[in-house]
């Protein structure tokens, strides 16, 4: 039987805005509110006189509702594709500089920075970074201040620092002017898996926060068209990618343009992600959106996604550090009140380590208009034994899922699983069992569905089936073309499905290649 998966528990940053935590437990909690020091149990700061503690205002409480901005954040109904998620909300992190000239902040413009969109603000920002890191160990702001018209130029990778949250005021874009001839990594930042840094990184890092007024006017830009225009996609820097790092808060701010992946948290724990955008071209292929990989406590909500390639991609890589294989799993992972435009929600590629715990709901993926191929998938690899236990999609409405020209010339499937992504089975493949991946108790839930092509294809392997699937209340406006492919499927449960899906069991004998008895008896 399946055993229901509840969200986890809210990240450090948000349970201060919603005033959970008070007292000493302050002093560990700088994340983005930049709080000095403890504070009473009404929340004033009683530390010095630094920054207060944000309160609870009506515009905090707008902050954490739905798309409509009039719902309580765990509604029933998603939004409808066509509803655009409400991201011009007030931002409360005004009140980070209190504008009363916060004492622990510090402004780049006071380093050397020129929103003229030509001068380099590299050498003005990590200055800022580091005195304000060294300045106020407990807590501080650097931050970009409002320029109409201009722009912060970056000629070279960011290294964020401890305790240091960046704050990007009312029209503020910064932007890379790193093209492919032109890369200048940060030593300080990890490069596990490519040989350079992410724009905007950190490694070994602590409270972390890039935070903006609002997602239309607060903008960090990737400057990703020269990559773009030399079809170098993929091969550029990701725009923010931080590494071994813990407490990592993006609220209201736009993520534009990235040379790759946009938001790749790695190693890391405690991430929240929250009324932020993704917005990368759709003709551009590994340009994902929100790829938390090999995290613990990942939450994003009430942003909007539209990329040229997965929207959001919950992975546990394997990437080899010296000669050490790393293999560490994705637990707990929380999305929702969210839009996602482009093609899907999946898990993986990569799900070496094992992806546990993962709830998406509320949310809407595709429109009708099809921008999304397909709407959710599992890219796990044959001969990987990383497990995937225990994921829920509920309350979700899917759009139209079809072919596009731009991305997927032969997409249109809602929803596929399979565990044999990516590559044929190698000639002398690791015995399975044990060596191959397990997927067990996979929940779909209330989910409406405009169209498709087809319905779902579902796939276990004879040796490796799937345990413990649950559909309920899976429904099509307009039957698709074509109905579910659902085999190799030990257990589960199907209930209102519309059109009705049937998932045969695994194959009664044993496989003779198989090491050990694997049946289908032995699977019940």
């Amino acid at each position: 039987t399946h055993t229901h998966t509840l969200p986890p528990p809210l990240p450090l940053a948000k349970q201060i805005i919603m005033g959970r935590v008070h007292g000493c437990a302050m002093v560990v909690a700088v994340l983005a509110l930049t709080v000095a020091g403890p504070l009473d149990a009404a929340g004033a700061d009683v530390s010095g006189g630094l920054l207060p503690l944000l309160p609870v205002t009506p515009d905090v409480a707008r902050m954490l509702v739905s798309a409509h901005g009039s719902r309580p954040l765990h509604r029933r109904g998603p939004p409808h594709p066509s509803e655009a998620v409400h991201l011009a909300l007030p931002s409360p992190w005004a009140a980070l500089l209190n504008h009363n000239g916060g004492s622990n902040s510090c402004d780049v413009t006071h380093y050397g920075a020129v929103a003229d969109n030509t001068t380099s603000a590299s050498d003005a920002l990590d200055h800022a970074l580091l005195d304000c890191a060294t300045q106020f160990p407990h807590g501080s702001v650097v931050v970009f201040p409002s320029a109409p018209g201009g722009a912060y130029l970056l000629t070279r990778s960011v290294a964020l620092r401890s305790n240091v949250t960046l704050l990007l005021e009312h029209n503020v874009t910064v932007f890379s002017g790193m093209g492919p001839s032109s890369l200048v990594s940060a030593p300080s930042c990890p490069t596990s898996y490519w040989n350079t840094t992410g724009i905007f990184c950190a490694g070994n890092a602590t409270n972390i926060a890039i935070v903006g007024m609002g997602a239309d006017t607060s903008i960090l830009d990737g400057g990703g068209w020269p990559w773009y225009n030399a079809k170098l996609f993929g091969r550029g820097p990701r725009l923010f990618e931080v590494e071994w790092t813990t407490n990592i808060t993006l609220s209201h701010i736009s993520f534009r343009n990235s040379p790759s992946w946009t938001v790749h948290p790695t190693y890391s724990t405690n991430v929240y992600a929250e009324s932020i955008s993704i917005l990368n071209p759709r003709f551009t292929p590994n340009t994902d959106g929100f790829d938390p990989d090999s995290t613990v406590n990942a939450e994003l909500s009430n942003s909007l996604i539209d990329t040229g390639d997965d929207g959001i991609s919950i992975k546990s890589g394997n990437v080899s550090e010296g000669h050490a294989s790393v293999m560490v799993a994705s637990r707990n992972t929380w999305i929702h009140n969210s839009v996602i435009l482009s093609r899907n929600v999946c898990v993986g590629s990569a799900t070496f380590g094992g992806v546990y715990d993962v709830v998406v709901e509320d949310s809407a993926i595709g429109d009708d208009l099809g921008s999304s191929p397909w709407a959710i998938k599992y890219k796990s690899h044959h001969t990987y034994p990383g497990p995937m236990i225990n994921h829920v999609y509920r309350r979700l409405r899917l759009g139209k899922i079809a072919p596009n020209t731009w991305q997927q010339s032969h997409g249109g499937t809602a929803i596929i699983v399979g565990l044999s992504y990516g590559h044929p089975l190698p000639p002398n493949p690791p015995p399975c069992p044990p060596m191959c991946p397990l997927l067990n108790g996979l929940v779909f839930e209330d989910i409406a569905i405009t169209g498709a092509v087809t319905a779902g294809s579902i796939a276990g392997e004879h040796r490796d089936p799937l345990h413990n699937l649950t559909f309920s209340n899976v429904t099509f406006a307009t039957p698709p073309k074509n109905t579910w492919h659902c085999n190799f499927v030990a257990s589960y449960t199907a209930h209102n499905v519309f059109p009705n899906i049937t998932c045969s069991k695994p194959l009664a004998q044993a496989d003779s290649k198989a090491t050990g008895s694997w049946t289908a008896q032995a699977l019940q």
